[in-house]
């Protein structure tokens, strides 16, 4: 059985800052987590939200006709996502706000730190998009 010797390095630790929102008319939207992520862990979680996309590219590629289309669609999305993580020096955790619409609870989680974030309602659909409090 390995162990670690105490004074190797461990793993370094992920800088956190709490950032208060708030809505499009100034009302206050809750709290949100920012974790600083290094490179190597962006580079992993962007091949992880792109990937999808170009699996289901290479699966639409049998597919006669609908192939010239699904294609190259799967391929800009999957990119798309892969850059959104990669550009991000720091992703959104555990925060939560409510609709402005039904009042429903909607969660942020492992969203890219770009503002303002858009997120949408799980319950009603309504497009929510968040903006960090000035202090």
């Amino acid at each position: 059985m390995a162990t670690t010797p105490p004074d190797a390095p461990s793993a370094p630790a992920l800088a956190t800052t709490v950032i208060k929102m708030r809505y499009d008319d100034d009302k206050p939207a809750g709290e949100v987590l920012r974790l600083e992520i290094p490179r190597g862990e962006r580079i992993k979680k962007g091949f992880r939200a792109g990937g999808p996309f170009f699996v289901c590219a290479l699966c639409s590629l049998p597919i006669p006709l609908m192939h010239f289309i699904l294609v190259p669609l799967f391929l800009a999305l999957g990119g798309v996502r892969a850059w959104s993580f990669w550009t991000s020096d720091a992703l959104l955790e555990k925060g939560s706000t409510s609709c402005p619409r039904c009042q429903n609870p909607v969660v942020i989680s492992n969203t890219p730190d770009q503002w303002p974030v858009k997120i949408q309602c799980e319950k009603c659909g309504y497009p929510i998009r968040l903006y960090t409090e000035e202090a």
